[in-house]
């Protein structure tokens, strides 16, 4: 709803109220992040990090920060040491470090990975990361025509 302000309030608030949670200080991170606040969005996260070392919840938030900053070989080792810590994310964790390596400029490993991202996590879910990797390779107009999901959305409208 782009209620920024009043999402890094109650981000603020959590952490008041258990000022040991890594977690409250990931989300206070992610509401950070999407006001394009980073440095405040990474201080949150390194103390996150300081809690729980093994957050990585935390590292994919730090990837995709770097990646935003423009700073893709640091979002590629945060991308690492949260794949160490988790496999649940793994769909996410495969998007941002495509999206790393479509910034790096190496289309080819970009596509590879976001394949492996689509395979693990279906269209559906990897419909965003997707277009961020076409649109950085300088190719948008595939991300509408080409992605698999959009494919089936203008079918069901019968385009």
């Amino acid at each position: 709803m782009l209620r920024l302000d009043e999402a890094v309030a109650e981000g603020l608030r959590a952490e008041e109220l258990d000022p040991l949670n890594g977690f409250a200080k990931s989300i206070t991170a992610e509401a950070l992040m999407n006001a394009h606040w980073y440095d405040e969005a990474l201080q949150k996260l390194d103390e996150a990090l300081e809690l729980d070392p093994d957050h990585g919840g935390a590292y994919i938030y730090v990837a995709a920060i770097r990646n935003l900053q423009g700073r893709p070989e640091e979002a590629l080792e945060a991308a690492r040491r949260a794949a160490r810590r988790t496999g649940a994310d793994a769909g996410q964790i495969l998007v941002l470090q495509a999206w790393s390596h479509a910034l790096l400029g190496d289309g080819e490993r970009a596509l590879q990975v976001m394949d492996q991202a689509l395979e693990l996590r279906g269209p559906i879910a990897t419909a965003s990361g997707y277009a961020i990797v076409l649109q950085v390779l300088g190719r948008e107009d595939e991300a509408l025509r080409e992605h698999p999901r959009f494919r089936a959305i203008r079918q069901g409208m019968g385009l």
